[in-house]
């Protein structure tokens, strides 16, 4: 309720500023009934100061530069249409993938970072169509999450509600579910949220499939 009071709220001050909002789930039904919205989105922010343990495969994550672009951008139009970031999109401090025996690209991931707090954000990971069920993913999201505590302190990911989260390997120390909307016309844009301090508010994970 307290949510939905403020987003309204600021709607009423700033009509042509208000592009779009996150709360707690069920946030969008309140507003719904005095704001249009559309586009309602449920995800759940997840975050990590743990190392996972080590995932089989993780040994075949390569570190992937700027002269990989091309071939990460056709593999994500490819393999996954709906990617949330690309490659030379700004924030993006990391791109890694896997490869197959003759060298080819059959999975990858990248490090971005949240818009207003800068928190290391796991991003774009995708596997090869032809060879998902084989733990492709998880041994790349395993690697990934292990990089961004070694050097920022914790991880974090946004993710779809409706996205089985990856085998094992998923930063997952707490979540918070939430909603994003966008009032009619606006534009959209990525959701983004502020994170506690590392250990901070922590409660149970949701379980990883």
């Amino acid at each position: 309720m307290a949510a939905a009071g403020l987003v309204l709220g600021a709607a009423q001050r700033l009509p042509n500023d208000v592009k779009e909002f996150t709360g707690p789930r069920g946030t969008d039904t309140l507003v719904a009934r005095h704001l249009p919205i559309a586009d309602v989105v449920e995800w759940v922010f997840r975050w990590t100061p743990e190392e996972p343990p080590v995932h089989p495969g993780e040994e075949r994550v390569v570190e992937l530069g700027e002269r990989h672009h091309e071939e990460l951008l056709a593999f994500l139009r490819e393999h996954s249409p709906g990617h949330s970031t690309g490659p030379g999109s700004s924030g993006i401090s990391l791109w890694a993938g896997i490869r197959d025996e003759d060298g080819r690209l059959v999975a990858c991931g990248a490090l971005s970072s949240l818009r207003d707090s800068g928190a290391p954000l796991m991003a774009s990971v995708a596997t090869d169509a032809r060879q998902r069920g084989q733990g492709l993913g998880a041994a790349l999201t395993s690697w990934l999450t292990r990089y961004a505590v070694r050097r920022h302190g914790f991880c974090t990911l946004w993710q779809l509600a409706g996205n089985a989260p990856p085998n094992g390997s998923t930063p997952a120390s707490a979540t918070a579910t939430r909603t994003s909307a966008w009032p009619r016309g606006s534009p959209r844009t990525e959701p983004d949220t502020s994170i506690p301090k590392p250990g901070a508010h922590r409660r149970a994970a949701d379980p990883v499939m």
